[in-house]
């Protein structure tokens, strides 16, 4: 009986540190918002969600017996969170159906390790490593793995205007705001001006769902939540974090380009022939010419 107990605790502190693992990815920390994250990244691409769960679950079983990570950091989700990066880009993969999926399992452990070296680096520094870790993986991967000019995430099935698409935004910006409602009201704020100005500049807000979904909404409610928590130089760190981050972005996506269906037929300025009236009397009499041969 007492060994159910354990084995009920001990998995109970598993899945917990699991679904931390995903809230990391939105600056969450509490199993339900992991449960929101998970569930918005599936809505959008269940494939890109598979990835998550599988970088999530390879970094919460390895980190338990990696020395590196502390019994508390490992409890909070930290050990998943780099893996689960990873797995999130990889769905671009997953969909070409051109790479095995056991292929992740280097990955995240080359994760991992990079993680654990930024960490003992930038510790020094009393900075954290943050997503240190799995940027770097995705950049050497992809310079080795990737298709001349793009990178291993390019083909991704990517479309948010889809109604499951909408529904998984929405699920992550409920995990913001349980974690900070105020934060995560001006992330969805700040998210909403790029989307409407990336279709006022005439971008594809589809080309920017990188800018409006990820990038501005993480960067303002991570430094207003986490670094610089309830203060209101937070929301302005955020704000200019976010807005740096729309400079950068915006200008090196193109502009859309009005797609015209090409003409089959060239038009002509002479006006349209009629039709030849039929006439009961049969076809007209020849003109007799006036000048005898």
């Amino acid at each position: 009986m007492a060994a159910l107990s354990r084995f009920t605790a001990e998995g109970t502190l598993f899945l917990r540190a699991l679904l931390r693992g995903c809230a990391q990815l939105a600056f969450c920390d509490s199993p339900s918002a992991g449960l929101l994250v998970l569930a918005g990244i599936a809505l959008a691409s269940p494939l890109a969600g598979l990835g998550t769960l599988l970088g999530a679950l390879f970094g919460t079983v390895t980190g338990r017996f990696i020395p590196a990570y502390g019994r508390e950091e490992w409890a909070w989700g930290l050990t998943g969170f780099n893996p689960a990066i990873i797995g999130l880009l990889w769905g671009g993969l997953f969909a070409t159906g051109e790479v095995h999926p056991a292929l992740l399992i280097p990955v995240f452990a080359l994760s991992m390790l990079l993680d654990v070296g930024f960490r003992r680096l930038l510790g020094r520094l009393m900075l954290p490593s943050l997503s240190s870790g799995a940027l770097t993986t995705v950049y050497i991967v992809s310079l080795l793995a990737a298709s001349p000019g793009g990178w291993f995430w390019t083909d991704a099935p990517t479309n948010a205007f889809v109604p499951f698409g909408l529904l998984g935004a929405t699920c992550v910006f409920a995990a913001m705001v349980i974690k900070s409602p105020f934060a995560g009201l001006w992330a969805f704020l700040l998210s909403a001006m790029t989307f409407l100005s990336g279709w006022i500049t005439d971008h594809d807000p589809r080309t920017l769902v990188g800018l409006w979904g990820i990038t501005v909404p993480l960067a303002c409610f991570g430094v207003h939540a986490i670094f610089l928590r309830g203060s209101l130089a937070g929301c302005v760190a955020g704000s200019l974090a976010a807005l740096f981050g729309a400079l950068i972005l915006i200008p090196a996506t193109p502009p859309m380009i009005p797609v015209k269906s090409p003409r089959l037929v060239k038009p002509s300025s002479r006006p349209p022939m009629q039709p030849p009236l039929i006439s009961k009397r049969g076809p007209p009499k020849r003109a007799r010419s006036r000048h005898k041969v």
